[in-house]
C-alpha cells in the first residue's frame, strides 16, 4: 500500500446541483491502485476555486481569554438547535482575515483582534471537499454588540466561561440541543490541557 499513490481521476457524473451544494461522483484510484468511485459534496459559490484558496471561516472568539463565544441557531439537515462556533463562507477574492471579521460582527455583534489564524484545514473529509482556516478573535467588550443578520438568519450568540464549557454543552445535549462536533473537539481538548 502506498496512499501516495491515491489520487481523484475525474468527476463521472454530477447526481444534483442546488444553491450552495453539489453532489458528485468522482472516479479515483486508492493506495492499492484500484479504480474506485466516492460520492462528494461541493460548494457551488466558487465554480473556479483555485488550489488552496478558502471556502470557509471557523472564529474562536475569546473574551479576555475567560470566556468563548458561541452560537444557537436551528439547523435544519438535523432539525435541532445547534451550538456551534461563528462561520461563514469566505466570499469570492475576500481574504480569511476580512471574512472571519466580518461574520463575527454578522453573527454575533461583536468586533475584535484576530489573535492566529490556523492551516488549512477540512470538514468532513470522507463526504465533504470544502476546507477552511479557524481563526481566533479575541473580543473588543467596550462596544455592546449588534448583529447584523440576512433575513434568512436567526442567530442567539451567547459566551460561556471556558472553565465550564465542557458542562455547559453537556447540559445543553441533555435539554435536546446539538453540539457541532468542533466544539466538542475545542471543549474536551481545552479541559484535557487543564489535567
Amino acid at each position: 500500500m502506498d496512499l501516495s499513490k491515491a489520487k481523484v481521476d475525474g468527476v463521472a457524473e454530477e447526481l444534483g446541483k442546488g444553491k450552495w451544494l453539489s453532489l458528485k461522483i468522482v472516479n479515483y484510484t486508492d493506495a492499492h491502485g484500484i479504480k474506485r468511485t466516492w460520492e462528494v459534496l461541493e460548494r457551488v459559490n466558487k465554480p473556479d476555486k483555485k488550489p488552496g484558496e478558502i471556502d470557509a471561516v471557523d472564529i474562536i472568539a475569546t473574551l479576555d481569554n475567560h470566556s468563548l463565544l458561541l452560537i444557537r441557531q436551528f439547523r435544519a439537515p438535523v432539525n435541532k438547535i445547534v451550538i456551534e462556533f461563528p462561520s461563514g463562507l469566505v466570499d469570492k477574492g475576500e481574504e480569511v482575515e476580512v471574512c472571519a471579521v466580518r461574520e463575527l460582527r454578522e453573527e454575533t455583534g461583536y468586533k475584535g483582534d484576530i489573535k492566529a489564524i490556523s492551516p488549512e484545514a477540512v470538514y468532513e473529509p470522507g463526504v465533504f471537499s470544502q476546507n477552511l482556516k479557524i481563526v481566533h478573535v479575541n473580543i473588543d467588550s467596550s462596544h455592546p454588540p449588534k448583529q447584523d443578520l440576512q433575513d434568512d438568519e436567526a442567530i442567539e450568540a451567547f459566551l460561556v466561561p471556558l472553565n465550564e464549557v465542557l458542562e455547559y454543552l453537556a447540559n445543553q445535549e441533555r435539554e435536546g440541543v446539538v453540539v457541532d462536533s468542533k466544539v466538542w473537539t475545542f471543549a474536551y481538548g481545552y479541559s484535557l490541557a487543564k489535567i
